[in-house]
Formats: structure tokens, sequence, C-alpha cells
């Protein structure tokens, strides 16, 4: 398990910014955008088969003990759906407990 902040934005499609223009003349000045609008805390799970569940935040939450439990929780009946058998071996949860960057 990791989490990692995600910057999120809606970028600008091609269509929008196609202007017509003579074949010798410059291309448009354009303004830099700002790329991030908010961010979001994203959690993943995983093994070795792949991404078992992902988990975005609330924006104005916390990661608070009953918060990670409900999660863990969710994790438990992602795993049973997701990697059957699993479960009735032993499961060993790695979590990197690094400060956030």
């Amino acid at each position: 398990m990791d989490e990692t902040w995600i910057d999120q934005f809606d970028p600008e499609p091609k269509s929008v910014s196609m202007q017509w223009r003579r074949p010798l003349s410059p291309p448009p000045k354009k303004a830099k955008i700002t790329q991030s609008s908010g961010k979001v805390m994203l959690s993943c799970f995983w093994d070795c088969d792949g991404i078992i569940m992902t988990d975005y935040m609330e924006n104005g939450k916390t990661v608070s003990g009953e918060y990670y439990s409900g999660l863990l929780k969710r994790l438990r009946s992602e795993v049973a759906r997701r990697r059957r058998g699993k479960l009735r071996s032993e499961v060993l949860l790695l979590h990197d407990n690094a400060p956030a960057h």
C-alpha cells in the first residue's frame, strides 16, 4: 500500500485551441495554464498480480483511525472478491509510513 497526492485538472482538448491561420503566419501565443485546480490523496493497494483497490480521499477529510479502519475492511472484501483463496493463507500488509512529500 502506498499513497500519493494527485493534481486535479481538466486538460483542454485540441479542438478548443485550434485556429485558422495563414501558412506563413506565426503560431498563436498561449498563456500558461495552471495545471492544478486542487489535490486529492490516492491510496493504492496492490500485490504481485496487480492493483487490488484504489481509494480517493474526499476533499477536506483527514486520515483518522476510523477512516483507515474502514479502508482496511473494504480492502478485505476486495481481496476476497478479486483474489479468491488468498485470505485462506496468510496475508501480509506492507504499509510505508514515510512522511508525505
